[in-house]
């Protein structure tokens, strides 16, 4: 219904602008796209395949700083995926079966006491785990690497528990019950002089 073609020497310019000076409120959409009956195919697709350096796409809130946080749970944000009645499938999945440099997802920043990933969960049962890694065809390498070279007093991974752990219950469960060689847990501290 609608085509914009540019030629190759557009630079600084924009095929398209929509700007808006509302101050909004909780039910604005400056843009809506809808596409309630569609059951199959990519409602919004971009598409930047000679990108070497820049992004297909910024979220940016340029030198602003107005995002708040009410409780641990309730903050502002840049980009948010609502599927709170879905009950199976993926809301965001990312696809890198070739990529050998680099990370599928990389997150930088924090200051003090900032948490750079905070995972929430409500479920009381979590048999498959909450965070879940799996590498069943790694041979060699490491599932999980944790690099804290500069720790002097903290802890590089802390578990935290509570009176409530019964008799079956572990903080820590190592299982190991179908190997027969290897260590199951290995602490390497050769140039250890004081200390445990």
């Amino acid at each position: 219904l609608l085509k914009i073609l540019s030629g190759s020497k557009l630079r600084g310019g924009k095929l398209l602008e929509v700007t808006t000076a509302s101050a909004g409120d909780s039910t604005s959409n400056p843009i809506l796209f809808k596409a309630d009956n569609m059951r199959l195919g990519t409602l919004f697709k971009l598409s930047g395949r000679s990108i070497t350096k820049g992004s297909v796409m910024t979220i940016t809130t340029g030198d602003g700083s107005a995002l708040t946080c009410t409780s641990a749970s309730e903050c502002g944000t840049l980009l948010k995926v609502d599927g709170n009645h879905q009950t199976d499938g993926s809301l965001v999945k990312i696809l890198a079966t070739q990529m050998t440099n680099g990370a599928a997802l990389k997150i930088k920043g924090g200051k003090e006491n900032g948490v750079l990933l905070d995972v929430e969960t409500m479920t009381t049962k979590a048999l498959q785990g909450v965070v879940r890694i799996r590498a069943n065809n790694l041979r060699t390498g490491h599932a999980l690497n944790i690099e804290a070279n500069g720790l002097t007093s903290g802890s590089a991974v802390k578990v935290k528990g509570s009176s409530a752990l019964g008799e079956n219950g572990n903080l820590v469960l190592i299982d190991g019950q179908y190997a027969t060689e290897g260590t199951l847990l290995k602490i390497d501290a050769e140039k250890m002089e004081n200390g445990v």
